[in-house]
């Protein structure tokens, strides 16, 4: 290939890296407020119920209430708790800090690739396209929806302020669209 074949192909590889990055990015968003919420009704419940509880007496009516107040509360904090061992929430957080770093790392160099930056050789473009491959597979053994794909595409179209090819239009936000491409997430 031609150098400037190499370029073009680099700056699509970067868009790809781009749009999987913000995916991975939203989804480690979703799962920090799931953890922030799981881990404060974790503390604030019991110590809520055991602060009200201590400052009254228990053979009072109040107590009653008390409980029958903080019982959704408690379900609510159950439910989170065990929702994060079955979903593997910090697994899951994990696993997309490392894929946001990684095509971070890779939309960078192919970026670089892309501007011209360094001697644009071959066997540099061969290495980048398997480092990008690996990473590829590594995120699609997460399970990335249709939807999510969709997300990407509107994240990578933000970014570098590119026509969407279904709407036409450049997407300014990432507030979802009627558009099968880069929208209905």
């Amino acid at each position: 290939m031609t150098n400037d074949a190499l370029r073009t192909e680099a700056w699509k590889k970067a868009f790809e890296c781009c749009g999987t990055q913000g995916i991975f990015n939203r989804r480690l968003n979703m799962v920090r407020l799931y953890q922030t919420a799981r881990d404060f009704l974790g503390v604030f419940v019991p110590a809520g119920v055991g602060l009200i509880l201590t400052s009254i007496e228990l053979s009072t009516h109040w107590t009653k209430v008390v409980i029958y107040i903080t019982l959704p509360f408690a379900l609510g904090q159950l439910a989170l708790s065990v929702m994060s061992l079955v979903k593997k929430w910090d697994d899951e957080g994990v696993a997309s800090i490392q894929s946001v770093q990684a095509n971070n790392r890779l939309r960078n160099q192919w970026e670089s690739f892309g501007k011209g930056n360094g001697q644009l050789t071959q066997q540099w473009f061969d290495q980048l396209t398997k480092a990008t491959q690996q990473q590829e597979e590594a995120d699609l053994a997460k399970n990335v929806a249709e939807k999510e794909r969709r997300y990407g595409m509107r994240y990578a179209l933000r970014e570098y302020h590119k026509e969407c090819v279904g709407c036409g239009k450049v997407p300014v936000s990432l507030k979802p669209s009627k558009c099968d491409v880069c929208g209905n997430f």
